[in-house]
């Protein structure tokens, strides 16, 4: 029988697995190093806490944006470059503290690895602000965001318990004061302005057309003589041109002059009349017999004077209808009792003298 060979294997292949054991120990070390080194550098990175007391101070540079530094008496922290999100809300964290001096607020930077396809930046830096009790009076400022910058919701870092957004509450009341009421202002009423008042105007009109009539010669005519007569058997006719007055003019008053060159002893004081005509006339060719009748309108009496001279009769209401339109026939002189009349004698037209002749004297306001 062949001799059987055998080998001892325990202790060899103890000794082995010892060896090989011994090979994997240094690898597992550096493993475990490297994975402690990671979690402590992910935990490093992934989040800084910052706690500040009650009143702190916040001194932003915000010309450069390089830091931010919050400081607490000696001591303070320096962080890296701010975004403009930060500052703000570093801002609405400092005006919460002003008005409750009895806040302690944390703040918790979590930053945002590099992206490999942004080239903007070396990363992000955000920050997760804890609510600030705002008065009720005072509306809540809004974090306001560079147009265009992009923003990127915050991600918790490992460890960090997000702080939940309040919700509910008083919302804050914005008072508007509303704009003043338009107070309609008086728009003073300008005074009108005075119209002057026109000045009435006063012309002189010498007769046109003068004669008298006498019943002893019927049919002669005195349409040139210098003088006209009235007396028992003697009437005298005068006309005056009214064109110079406008029709609708407002006679103020109108006054016919006579000048008397005879006044027969007795004739003063006696009672004469002037009275308007009520057809045509002409100085040539009156007569007697052909002469106008002489009961248009109302009689216009006046006293003749004792001595011979000049002297004026009112003849108003005759110029006031003939101012309005009514026809103008001219006037006649008689004594109002013709059966016991005296000779007075008037200058004519023919005067030599033209102070003496027969004139009319009118005031009026032209329309």
């Amino acid at each position: 029988m062949p001799p059987i060979e055998t080998t001892a294997r325990g202790p060899a292949t103890n000794h082995g697995r010892r060896g090989r054991i011994r090979n994997l120990v240094p690898v597992v070390l550096v493993a475990a190093a490297l994975v402690a080194m990671s979690i402590a550098l992910a935990a490093a990175a992934a989040s800084i806490a910052v706690a500040r007391p009650a009143r702190a101070n916040l001194d932003t540079d915000l010309a450069s944006r390089l830091s931010a530094n919050y400081s607490a008496g000696a001591e303070s922290d320096t962080f890296a470059p701010l975004d403009p999100q930060i500052v703000e809300i570093a801002r609405n964290d400092q005006r919460g503290l002003d008005s409750n001096p009895e806040a302690e607020i944390v703040d918790v930077y979590y930053f945002d690895p590099p992206d490999p396809n942004d080239h903007s930046g070396d990363g992000d830096i955000f920050v997760n602000a804890p609510p600030i009790p705002e008065p009720e009076d005072r509306p809540t400022s809004s974090p306001r965001g560079t147009p265009g910058d992009a923003t990127k919701t915050p991600t918790p870092a490992p460890g960090a318990t997000p702080r939940p957004t309040p919700t509910g509450g008083t919302t804050p009341t914005t008072n508007v004061t509303p704009p003043p009421t338009a107070v309609a202002t008086a728009t003073p009423t300008p005074s009108p302005t005075p119209v002057p008042t026109p000045q009435p105007t006063t012309v002189s009109i010498v007769s046109m057309a003068d004669s008298h009539v006498n019943q002893l010669l019927p049919n002669s005519n005195f349409g040139s003589a210098p003088t006209m007569s009235v007396d028992s058997s003697a009437r005298s006719l005068v006309l005056f041109d009214l064109s110079v007055i406008p029709i609708g003019s407002d006679v103020l008053s109108a006054r016919v002059a006579l000048c008397a060159l005879t006044v027969t002893a007795g004739a003063g004081g006696r009672t004469q009349q002037i009275n308007q005509v009520s057809s045509l006339w002409t100085e040539s060719g009156v007569t007697w017999n052909n002469q106008p009748g002489g009961n248009s309108g109302s009689a216009m009496p006046f006293t003749l004077p004792a001595t011979a001279g000049c002297f004026s009769v009112d003849v108003t209401p005759a110029l006031q209808a003939l101012a309005q339109g009514g026809p103008n026939y001219g006037m006649r002189i008689t004594d109002q009792d013709e059966g016991t009349a005296l000779l007075v004698q008037y200058a004519t037209r023919e005067d030599p003298l033209p102070g003496r002749r027969p004139t009319l004297i009118v005031t009026f306001h032209a329309p």
